[in-house]
């Protein structure tokens, strides 16, 4: 019908809020909508990581021993680049560059590959490798560095360093002597490991300088390094950073065992493994330490957190940290006579009577966790049914949950009886159990194999056994 003169047409047709929501609905659903949408979220969170990486914060690995204890092979640092912005390099300062010169010789022919490349360049990945160095200042622009002393100690300045981060056994000037001045705008390093470091001491007369980095700067109390990059422009120092001598975890406390000490006079951290294994002893290690003590090993935390190599690096420290330390064992046998509870218990109470035997009795027990199993149960048959208890004392017993990661002398228990348990296991003989990788417990392929092989004499008969193999 066409309108005539004088007549009203109607308001124009507009869209209901049904019809808005179904054309919403059919936005969504076109693919290309949200494949746009995760394409911004990936490049937005690529351009943040990428600014982070650059302006505020890189993680590296450490590619070599040269720097044990202090860091060891695949240890994760983090490095500031803020601070780098402080140009604030001081000594005893930890730090990393890349190895522009060549100080790590021919050996280094292999490039990254590009994903790798890619995943340095956003922060996913660590970077390092086998091209980037780390190495602690000794010396900075204008200090005299010197080491021709008979006790082989490094002087600054005619004054004595005490080393204490250089490993036992070792000479702090290492194998050669040397009396240099450092120029301003250089820097001194040397490795913490100096048998196994070539450092500054090693670049003495080759043509390089053994001395200049490029340094951006340090506000950390550990930080940047660098070797002998000239200052000009034409060797300006690519990727110098400021590095947090501290890895990204953190060491354990003293303040509830130094608590504790002032009580008790001297505290047992203990700790045990193997509980929840299927195989192999349960093992209990303790340590002891007073109210008076040196600094705890860097990194001295719960073993389970730190890397094997991390851990064994660990070892030799925590024992000459700790008063005494002991590993008791209860074997699958004394575990399927007496339960597992008691069976902890007699192992803890070897423990005990190992450090014992040397003289140092503690007063009182820090344990892990939240049950209390080393002390004997106070019930009508905990008198009669039992092992004979090898310590024959009775302690008071703190317990503390999470107390081998937050807690020193429980975290160097934990370090001292996973390395005695791990390397237990791996003595046993294995007919196809594969002990060494599993340690006793119930993977997949230790389940097939007592699928396949039956149970042997390391396991606990007493548990319920996997009757079928899991995929």
């Amino acid at each position: 019908m066409t309108p005539t003169a004088g007549s009203t047409l109607g308001p124009l047709h507009s869209p209901s809020l049904r019809d808005r929501d179904r054309a919403e609905a059919r936005a969504r659903r076109n693919p290309l909508v949200w494949l746009r949408e995760i394409l911004v979220i990936i490049v937005v969170a690529l351009i943040i990581s990428s600014l982070l990486r650059a302006f505020i914060v890189q993680v590296f690995w450490i590619p070599s021993p040269s720097m044990h204890n202090t860091l060891v092979e695949d240890d994760r640092i983090a490095v500031s680049r803020i601070d780098a912005l402080t140009s604030n390099v001081q000594r005893g300062d930890v730090v990393v560059f890349d190895d522009t010169l060549g100080w790590l010789g021919g050996s280094q022919t292999t490039s990254p590959s590009i994903l790798r490349q890619l995943g340095e360049f956003t922060g996913f990945v660590p970077g390092g490798g086998e091209q980037t160095l780390v190495k602690r200042v000794i010396g900075v622009g204008g200090d005299h560095v010197t080491c021709t002393s008979a006790n082989g100690k490094v002087s600054v300045n005619g004054v004595e360093l005490d080393e204490t981060y250089v490993p036992d056994g070792q000479v702090p000037c290492g194998e050669r002597t040397f009396d240099v001045v450092v120029p301003e705008g250089h820097l001194w390093v040397m490795g913490d490991n100096r048998s196994n470091s070539a450092d500054s001491r090693y670049h003495m007369g080759s043509g390089q300088s053994p001395l200049r980095p490029g340094v951006v700067g340090c506000g950390y109390r550990s930080g940047r390094h660098l070797a002998d990059f000239p200052v000009d422009n034409r060797h300006r120092s690519p990727r110098s950073f400021c590095l947090r001598s501290r890895r990204l975890m953190t060491t354990a406390s003293r303040d509830l065992e130094v608590s504790l000490a002032q009580r008790w006079g001297i505290v047992a951290g203990m700790d045990e493994v193997g509980r929840g294994a299927l195989a192999g002893p349960v093992a209990v290690g303790v340590a002891l330490i007073g109210v008076d003590a040196a600094p705890v090993p860097e990194g001295l935390t719960d073993s389970k957190a730190l890397t094997a190599r991390r851990r064994e690096a660990l070892v030799e420290p925590v024992r000459s940290w700790t008063l005494a330390s002991s590993v008791g064992y209860a074997s699958p046998q004394e575990i399927d006579q007496w339960g597992i509870i008691a069976a902890l218990r007699l192992a803890g109470r070897r423990a005990l009577a190992d450090v014992a035997s040397d003289g140092l009795v503690p007063g009182g027990v820090l344990l892990d966790g939240s049950h209390n199993w080393l002390s004997a149960p106070d019930d009508l048959f905990g008198l009669v049914d039992g092992p004979e208890d090898p310590f024959g004392r009775e302690l008071p017993v703190h317990m503390q949950v999470k107390a081998d990661a937050s807690c020193a002398v429980v975290a160097a228990a934990s370090v001292l009886r996973r390395s005695h348990a791990i390397t237990s296991m791996q003595e046993i003989d294995d007919p196809g159990y594969g002990w060494a990788s599993n340690k006793g417990y119930g993977s997949a392929a230790h389940t097939r194999a007592i699928a396949e092989l039956g149970v042997s004499d390391q396991h606990r008969r007493s548990w319920k056994m996997p009757t079928r193999a899991t995929k």
